[in-house]
């Protein structure tokens, strides 16, 4: 047997044995929705925010971007941590902010029992008129930029394949007590799903406002995240221009 003893001042848990005495600190692990079998409820409200958003910008794109080759389990973190950085820099070059901006980020993983490949999902939209030939160019500048590969721009569809669960429900089989240590290790510090730009000043207001949205039916209604009665219409986004 075991108890748990939390020390606040430094926000950590530990774990002690009653009849051991042998105390063994538990890896803080912030981010569950890396764990598949856990993901469900933290990956819902990110897909409840995205699907109302997209409702109202119908014209974004959705790429698929990988950097690099694939990497050893004590790697995902640095490997992510890069990909982040570049999705999120492409919102301040000028060469891309003028035409586009990037309004989400959904890393992946497919592990094959020896190495993992990490590729991100990112929803884009206009800001102006894009022609076919336009988006085939800003690909090709992002494929520059990030200096990996990368899908077609391509209608979003299916959202919940613009923003797919971090690791699919076998994708970690066969790991071992340690492997899954390290894992969530790997991922401490690392934010598997993001709204950007647009995306991510509407979710805020979501907070500041004490609010969520969830699914009604086939709607989405805006509730109070204390009580989950509605609260006014999910209007927080402008009106949507040409282009976008």
């Amino acid at each position: 047997g075991g108890r748990a003893s939390r020390d606040s001042a430094k926000d950590s848990i530990t774990i002690i044995g009653l009849m051991s005495g042998h105390s063994e600190p538990v890896i803080k692990t912030p981010r569950w929705n890396a764990f598949p079998w856990v993901a469900r409820s933290h990956r819902r409200e990110f897909l409840s925010n995205l699907t109302f958003y997209l409702s109202h910008r119908p014209n974004c794109r959705h790429l698929r971007l990988t950097i690099g080759p694939r990497v050893g389990l004590n790697e995902i973190g640095a490997t992510m941590q890069a990909l982040a950085k570049a999705i999120s820099r492409l919102n301040t070059r000028p060469w891309f902010k003028k035409y586009a901006e990037a309004v989400s980020r959904s890393c992946e993983l497919t592990w094959n029992g020896a190495t993992a490949h990490v590729h991100a999902h990112v929803v884009v939209r206009p800001l102006v008129d894009l022609s076919d030939a336009d988006w085939i160019s800003l690909q090709g500048q992002v494929r520059d930029h990030c200096k990996g590969d990368t899908g077609d721009f391509g209608p979003v569809g299916d959202v919940a394949k613009a923003a797919p669960y971090f690791a699919k429900a076998d994708s970690l089989d066969g790991l071992d007590g340690d492997e899954i240590r390290t894992y969530a290790g790997q991922l401490r510090h690392v934010r598997t799903h993001e709204p950007l730009g647009e995306l991510r000043a509407f979710c805020a207001e979501l907070k500041r406002t004490n609010t969520k949205l969830v699914r009604r039916g086939g709607w989405i209604a805006r509730v109070s995240r204390s009580d989950g009665l509605r609260r006014a219409p999910a209007a927080a986004l402008p009106a949507r221009s040409k282009g976008k």
